[in-house]
């Protein structure tokens, strides 16, 4: 008896999904850049392990960085994400400064509105330490309040090149508002 009610249950179930209409969100592709990155504020620096460290940037093992305020001009393929861009940045970095980092953001468009949201990444060298390419990769969320974008929400990975300061993004928009 209780295999019949379940098989009914789920009959009921996957019947009332295939008649309700499909509520998928529309993905818009972009890709956007950022000149290099201006600082409004550099953030608190540690040594875990060596508190009386007398140069943080130079720490024998690790480093932590709180509170970093950056800000940088975005421009996209989709000119309504163009705007600036300002992040409230933490790091956690080895000797190599290699690690993981952590921010949220608040992407201002010129069209009007804000994408406010959240990423996380890793920085990285592409070969050998202090001699090749120093790179941050991140996954980014954003939520879009007001403007074109209302409603929308930005999914997208950024890639900085640590020394020349530019990044590069490529992501979509999920718009889901009914389309008529």
């Amino acid at each position: 008896m209780r295999i019949t009610k379940a098989y009914v249950l789920v009959f009921a179930v996957v019947a009332l999904l295939a008649v309700l209409p499909s509520q998928a969100a529309e993905k818009t592709s972009f890709t956007a850049t950022g000149g290099s990155e201006t600082i409004l504020f550099p953030g608190i620096i540690t040594c875990p392990g060596s508190p009386d460290y007398p140069d943080p940037f130079s720490c024998p093992d690790k480093m932590n960085v709180r509170g970093r305020i950056m800000t940088r001009r975005i421009d996209a393929s989709d000119p309504r994400i163009d705007g600036v861009v300002t992040c409230d940045m933490n790091f956690n970095f080895d000797a190599n400064i290699e690690g993981h980092y952590w921010a949220k953001c608040a992407l201002v468009f010129d069209l009007g509105g804000v994408a406010e949201g959240s990423g996380t990444g890793q920085i990285a060298w592409t070969g050998t330490p202090w001699v090749s390419e120093l790179f941050a990769t991140d996954q980014d969320v954003s939520h879009v309040t007001g403007g074109p974008l209302d409603g929308c929400m930005l999914k997208f990975e950024a890639v900085s090149d640590l020394f020349t300061g530019l990044i590069n993004i490529k992501g979509y928009i999920l718009d889901p508002h009914e389309k008529k």
